[in-house]
């Protein structure tokens, strides 16, 4: 499954999967297609700044 988009619609596709399978871990691979070193950090910081922060309110 690929998450992809802004970090409202990242998190929204992550509670959704939890919503369905019940489990609460997720490997992720960050660098996919080519995307450049900068590029690869800006999408991690924004899973652990924006992301993360909405889903952890969610789920609790």
């Amino acid at each position: 499954m690929v998450f992809a988009g802004g970090p409202d619609e990242v998190a929204s596709r992550i509670l959704h999967l939890h919503s369905l399978l019940g489990n609460d871990r997720r490997i992720l691979q960050m660098d996919v297609g080519g995307m450049s070193q900068a590029e690869v950090l800006r999408s991690i910081e924004l899973l652990g700044t924006e992301v993360l922060p909405r889903i952890r309110r969610e789920v609790g």
